[in-house]
């Protein structure tokens, strides 16, 4: 029945690129310009997280500037400027706070005073500072999750990437299930191109990878319990896919930006791993020792590079 479908489809597809080639060259092109960038995107973020704790928070604080700018243009914040300023100045007291805060806790305080004048300031702007607090928010929290874990959690190397790979997976999963399959939309007033096919192929696909990571990572975790916290992360990261469809719809736009070719915007790449993350951290928050215990001991280079490429 599956290769009765595969042939069906393969078959509209010879039929469409006969019909229509003009079509189908740009939709190569852009595919390749989407390998392309996706790989270069891996490699960046591969090099940050095996040079350590500073290669991987340089990472994160470019990520801030560059979501931060985005998310003023995407909700037509009419005052960029001013509201670049305020939500970089929140990050940064928010990076000082933890990752000095053995050192410097009047930081706190300072911040908290700082947004407080910022916020009287801003009274008579009310629609921008509204979308500016929700772009703190939704930038904001995930970066300082990640922050939080490198600053108190051991694993933190494991934990990112963790998160990453399965987003990453879901996405890939979903686009070419999706594309072979179409089907029922998902959320047709959303986002007109999702299908119940690339969710339930983007989940699939992200267990596939989930115990690939398993078997190779030797993570001492039951198969079971690691695949079911792979399914709900596959879950929430078509969750924020789906918030970061509607934000974008609500304001017109199709791509939060165009800094990534073939790819669209930042925050167009990490909506699924915003959501990753605050979940796969908010677990640890609850069940710690799970996580510490069960997780390789391993320094994370050494085991990812002697261990994730191969195949065998």
């Amino acid at each position: 029945m599956i290769y009765t479908k595969f042939c069906k489809i393969f078959s509209k597809q010879r039929e469409g690129m006969a019909k229509y080639p003009s079509n189908y060259n740009q939709l190569l092109t852009k595919m390749t310009q989407r390998l392309i960038s996706g790989l270069v995107l891996i490699f960046i973020i591969m090099a940050a997280f095996l040079t350590g704790a500073v290669g991987t928070q340089i990472l994160l604080g470019l990520i801030a500037v560059l979501a931060c700018s985005e998310w003023c243009a995407l909700t037509r914040i009419t005052q960029k400027k001013r509201a670049r300023r305020f939500m970089l100045v929140m990050l940064f007291f928010g990076f000082l706070q933890i990752h000095f805060h053995y050192v410097y806790a009047g930081f706190g305080w300072l911040f908290l005073v700082c947004s407080g004048a910022m916020f009287m300031s801003w009274l008579t702007w009310r629609r921008g500072f509204f979308w500016m607090g929700a772009g703190f928010l939704y930038v904001g929290l995930p970066i300082f999750t990640c922050l939080s874990l490198i600053a108190v959690f051991p694993k933190y190397m494991y934990v990112l990437v963790w998160a990453a790979i399965i987003a990453i997976a879901n996405d890939t999963g979903g686009l070419v299930f999706g594309k072979l399959f179409a089907g029922p939309k998902l959320a047709p007033r959303i986002s007109p191109k999702k299908t119940w096919a690339g969710l339930v192929g983007g989940a699939g696909f992200a267990l596939l990878v989930g115990w690939y990571l398993h078997r190779r990572l030797s993570i001492e975790m039951p198969l079971s319990l690691f695949l079911l916290t792979n399914g709900l992360l596959a879950l929430v990261s078509s969750l924020g896919d789906l918030f970061e469809s509607a934000l974008k719809r609500y304001h017109g736009f199709k791509d939060s930006g165009d800094i990534i070719p073939g790819h669209g915007g930042i925050l167009d790449r990490l909506d699924g791993f915003f959501a990753t993350i605050l979940l796969l951290a908010t677990m640890i928050y609850f069940y710690p020792e799970v996580f510490s215990q069960q997780l390789p001991d391993h320094d994370f280079p050494t085991v990812f590079l002697e261990n994730v490429p191969n195949i065998d």
